[in-house]
C-alpha cells in the first residue's frame, strides 16, 4: 500500500467525529495499513566464499549460495539462479557488491547487469580486470518503480571466455516507501 493510499484510507475511517463513528476496530484496521506502508523488508542473495566461475559473453546467473528474506516476506529468493522476485507492487531499492579476480593475467571486461523479468535493464557496470593478483571490487546500486510483481536476476558475462574467482557477494533488495505507485 502507498502512503496515498493510506492517506486516503485515513479521510474514509476517520469522519468528522462529532457522529462517533470513529471506532477502535477503524483504528485498528488504519494502523496495520500504515505499518504496512512503511514497514521494512528485504531479501538478500550473497556468497562469502570463494567460487570460481566460468563466463563467457552469454549473460549468466552470479553463482550465490545463500538467502535471507525479512520476516515481511515481499521476496521470493532463488540463490542458484541468484534471482529476487518482488512479491508486491512498490518501489525497491538493490545494491551489489563483490570482489572478482582473474584467472590469468590478460585484460578483460567482465560485466554485470540486472534482468527485470528475463529483460536486461540499463542497471549494469563492467570492470575490467588485468591481472591475476590483484582482486577488484565492484558495486553499484538501482532503483527499480513497479506497480506489480516482478522477478529480477543478476548475470554476468565476459567480453571472451575466462575464469574468475568471486568471493564476498552480496545482492540486496530493499522495500522503499513511497507516496505512490508509479
Amino acid at each position: 500500500m502507498s502512503l496515498q493510499e493510506v492517506t486516503s484510507s485515513a479521510a474514509m475511517l476517520f469522519p468528522d467525529n462529532s457522529t462517533k463513528l470513529i471506532t477502535p476496530a477503524k483504528m485498528r484496521q488504519f494502523i496495520s495499513e500504515l505499518i504496512g506502508a512503511i514497514r521494512p523488508a528485504y531479501g538478500y542473495l550473497s556468497r562469502t566464499a570463494n567460487v570460481v566461475q566460468a563466463l563467457t559473453t552469454t549473460p549468466s546467473p552470479l553463482v550465490m549460495d545463500t538467502a535471507t528474506v525479512s520476516p515481511i516476506v515481499d521476496y521470493t529468493l532463488n540463490a542458484a539462479l541468484a534471482r529476487i522476485q518482488r512479491n508486491e507492487k512498490g518501489t525497491t531499492s538493490f545494491s551489489f557488491t563483490a570482489d572478482i579476480l582473474g584467472s590469468a593475467n590478460v585484460t578483460r571486461q567482465v560485466t554485470f547487469t540486472l534482468y527485470k523479468n528475463g529483460v536486461a535493464t540499463s542497471w549494469r557496470q563492467t570492470i575490467t580486470l588485468t591481472t591475476n593478483t590483484l582482486t577488484a571490487s565492484i558495486s553499484f546500486p538501482a532503483l527499480e518503480y513497479l506497480n506489480g510483481i516482478a522477478q529480477y536476476q543478476l548475470m554476468v558475462s565476459c567480453d571472451a571466455a575466462y575464469s574468475v574467482t568471486f568471493s564476498n557477494v552480496v545482492f540486496v533488495a530493499e522495500t522503499v516507501p513511497v507516496w505512490d505507485f508509479v
